[in-house]
């Protein structure tokens, strides 16, 4: 080949030659036409010579210009390439080196001085025993020799210190001998790569595939194999020797299809096995026949997962389920259904044939499935603890011991759980059979539910019967003491009160009248809540509408509960009536309102609201205190503490509290009850820790409103007057204290404290006798007896009765007479005056 620099040479020689023939053809025929003296001839040689000199000078001068020109080109050009290789070579991230015949480096790259930690110009023309210790430096010459030994390029693995940390690194390097063109080895280049994470990641994954390995290993009862891409067995283990028989060293590195698969089926497998690896088409799960070493067919639902091992090779693993025996089971049972097809499925009583040890349903009766509620699909081939049958899956294993121990076992409780979540209580009875050569159980069930509720029933209803005589006996014994309590209460309240009124506010002693006052009036409020709680508070109740009456006491409830707790109303929409006192009803938002603020810490709310319910009989069958009708519901919630189950059961008895001592009297909710039952309705309570209370009352709708709930009152009555009263109190000290009251309020008084009495000097007295005031129990006759007498010669009388319990004498179960007047004892001045004002002005 010529170079482009010899080319140029060439080029110009060839110019100079032919133009030197050029010119010397040409001249020497210009000079012969033109000159024939010969000295002129001889001086046109010498000028032609010197001419000629000439432009040979030009010409080199021309050829050595361009030549050193072009010189001067292709050296920078090599050195602009050399300076690229060299910044490649110093970029590249792997280690590169350039070493003689000798082992003396003669280059190097930046890679290489930081993996080594020493400077390219300590390296340069030294040797590996220069700058690394002895025994790597054998190990590098070693494999250097090998290389050049070999010829061609020599791959290995070598570990080094790495300078920046001292830690091992390990280095896939490529070492290539360097030759002349004469063939004459002049060096070696190597190129060495960081492979240390590689090789800790092929590593992991070899663990892992240990650890998978090991897995697979530890797995008992279940036949799992591997197979490589040409189907040969990788992995075998213990389950898959026991299910296809052959040996692990038997398995290993055969063709799977050739062990297992039906010759019939093997093209299939095959193909399969290929579009799976080739094309990504999974094979599906299911079952298969296999066979195993001795030839026989078996039935086994397999499952197949592709995986890469450590090399990045595609694995396919096979897990196996043996089905044989469960399919022998169902061979089973259909011989069971032919056997005892007419007297098991149509037995009135539940009939059940399963596994002994395991549970599994071998068949059921119709009876059965129509008592659990699931289907025969859904029971035949799992186990009774699949299907979720037992409401305590010990209790079986229970039985099933004694089964064991007996043979057989009769009418063992059970409770067993239907589809839906309902609980059946049954009696079971079993017994071990033999079928087809197995030992099953056959069993029968006797469905007692209903008896079992029927008992609980009684149970419920025989203690709510315990707590209603429990109740009815406290409620007799505050209506026993009412009457003489109320009395001494009366005389103690009215003699503080008449006593308060003569002495002055600044006085010692007013306070302490007034501390005996207030105590009184607490054991009022005692009495009170017991007559309330027993049914026997007098009470006269009115058609009101609920809502108005609730708004009329938002603003009292507020003060009572405090700022920090919200009272939220949610009055409800075409309300309907109810009758009931309105004091009644006021005592009863009070109760409710006092509990919830208590139940209530630091802030909360208190929810009243009122709506329409109608009742049917299901809710009675649930709620036996319940009648069917048409309710307005009062609702009364907080998000208090709440309470839990036990407590909830007492809560209505009288004296019963949660609150510390000296907080609370146990009566609030017992009156509430009480006024509730007084009143034809009941009371329901839902309540969880720390979820909050509901109360629902639920009073009985009415008609209409009656005339004296529709008038309207114009402005508070009077408590003075001037009339004519006659006083009949068996008791002197209250007949004494309430004459006192009466003149102070400026009314004649007439009094004594027998009826008989009372009729003589009703006979007697000269003027009118305008006001009847008489207890109602007294000796000889009762106020009742007494009224009517009086009225029948002094029609124009206005009765009022006072007593201290309710008797029956003007009161049915507490509720007065349409039109009675009546004060409830122990009575203040105050109330005194404005009954006797309402009986008066009728």
């Amino acid at each position: 080949m010529i170079s482009r620099n010899q080319f140029e040479i060439f080029k110009i020689v060839l110019l100079y030659a032919v133009f030197g023939c050029i010119w010397i053809y040409f001249s020497d025929s210009i000079v012969h036409l033109f000159v024939v003296d010969s000295d002129v001839l001889t001086e046109v040689a010498i000028f032609k010579g010197i001419f000629f000199i000439f432009c040979t000078s030009i010409l080199l001068y021309i050829l050595i210009y361009r030549f050193n020109r072009k010189i001067h080109k292709s050296s920078i050009a090599l050195n602009r390439s050399e300076g690229h290789l060299e910044a490649l070579v110093q970029t590249i991230p792997d280690l590169i080196w350039l070493k003689d015949e000798n082992g003396v480096y003669l280059s190097c790259n930046l890679q290489f001085e930081k993996y080594f930690g020493v400077d390219q110009s300590k390296i340069i023309g030294k040797t590996d025993y220069d700058f690394v210790d002895k025994n790597l430096a054998d190990f590098f010459r070693e494999h250097d020799h090998k290389a050049m030994e070999a010829g061609g390029p020599s791959t290995n693995e070598e570990w080094i210190t790495y300078a920046n940390n001292g830690g091992q690194v390990l280095l896939e390097t490529i070492k290539t001998p360097m030759f002349t063109r004469e063939g004459k080895l002049i060096g070696i280049l190597g190129i060495g790569r960081d492979i240390t994470d590689r090789k800790q990641m092929e590593d992991q994954l070899r663990e892992n595939e240990q650890r998978l390995r090991a897995v697979f290993d530890s797995v008992e009862g279940v036949p799992i194999q591997g197979y490589d891409k040409d189907r040969r067995v990788i992995y075998w283990n213990f389950a898959s020797e026991l299910l296809y028989g052959y040996s692990h060293d038997e398995a290993i590195g055969r063709a799977f299809e050739e062990l297992i698969i039906p010759e019939e089926s093997r093209q299939e497998v095959i193909e399969g096995i290929r579009q799976w690896h080739d094309q990504g088409v999974p094979i599906p799960s299911g079952e298969i026949e296999l066979l195993n070493k001795s030839g026989e067919r078996l039935q086994v639902y397999s499952n197949h997962v592709m995986i890469l091992n450590h090399w990045g090779e595609k694995e396919m693993f096979c897990i196996d389920v043996d089905l044989t025996e469960r399919k022998r089971v169902e061979e089973v049972m259909r011989e069971s259904e032919k056997r005892f097809a007419t007297a098991f499925h149509y037995s009135p009583a539940p009939l059940v044939l399963s596994e002994v040890d395991t549970g599994l349903f071998i068949d059921v009766n119709d009876r059965w499935i129509e008592m659990l509620e699931f289907t025969r699909e859904e029971q035949i081939g799992r186990t009774t603890k699949e299907v979720g049958i037992w409401d305590d899956p010990e209790e079986r294993d229970r039985i099933v011991a004694k089964l064991r121990s007996d043979g057989r076992f009769k009418d063992e409780p059970i409770r067993f759980k239907t589809k839906s979540g309902k609980i059946i209580i049954a009696l079971w009875s079993a017994e071990s059979v033999n079928l087809s050569g197995q030992q099953v159980m056959l069993s029968m069930i006797t469905d007692i539910t209903q008896l079992k509720q029927a008992e609980e029933e009684r149970e419920r209803l025989s203690s709510q019967l315990q707590q209603a005589q429990k109740l009815e006996s406290v409620g007799r014994l505050a209506g026993g003491i009412a009457h003489d309590f109320n009395n001494m209460l009366g005389v103690i309240l009215g003699y503080a009160e008449l006593a308060l009124e003569k002495v002055d506010p600044a006085s010692p002693l007013y306070g302490n009248l007034h501390r005996i006052h207030q105590a009184g009036e607490r054991s009022a409020d005692l009495t009170r809540q017991l007559l309330a709680f027993a049914r026997k508070q007098t009470i006269a109740p009115k058609i009101i509408d609920i809502n108005d009456t609730v708004e009329g006491m938002l603003n009292m409830l507020r003060r009572l509960i405090g700022e920090d707790i919200d009272l939220l109303w949610h009055p409800g929409r075409n309300l309907q009536q109810v009758k009931i006192d309105p004091s009644q009803l006021d005592q009863l938002l009070v109760n409710l309102c006092i509990n919830a603020r208590d139940a209530i810490e630091k802030m909360g709310k208190i929810i009243i609201e009122t709506s329409v319910k109608s009742i049917d009989k299901d809710y009675c069958h649930d709620h036996l205190e319940s009648q069917a009708g048409d309710y307005v519901m009062l609702e009364v919630s907080d998000d208090g503490c709440g309470m839990d189950q036990k407590i909830l059961r007492h809560i209505f008895e009288p004296f019963f509290t949660t609150k510390g001592e000296g907080e609370g009297t146990g009566l609030g909710l017992a009156s509430i009850y009480g006024i509730v039952k007084q009143n034809n309705g009941f009371i329901n309570v839902y309540s969880e820790p720390g979820q909050g209370t509901t109360f629902k009352i639920y009073l009985p709708v009415c008609g209409t409103p009656s005339a004296e709930a529709s008038e309207k009152t114009h402005g508070p009555p009077t408590e003075h007057g001037n009339e004519t009263v006659l006083l009949v109190e068996d008791e002197s000290a209250i007949l004494e204290m309430t004459t006192m009251m009466l003149e102070s309020l400026g009314y004649r008084v007439v009094a004594t404290t027998t009826p008989g009495e009372a009729i003589r000097l009703a006979h007697e007295y000269q003027g009118r006798i305008d006001l009847l005031i008489t207890d109602v129990v007294m000796p000889e006759m009762n106020g009742r007896e007494l009224v009517g007498y009086l009225l029948s010669h002094y029609p124009d009388l206005k009765p009022l009765f006072m007593s201290g319990y309710t008797a029956n004498v003007i009161a049915h179960h507490g509720v007065l007479d349409e039109g009675m007047h009546f004060i409830q004892k122990p009575f203040s001045k105050k109330d005194l005056g404005k009954k006797l004002r309402e009986a008066l002005e009728g």
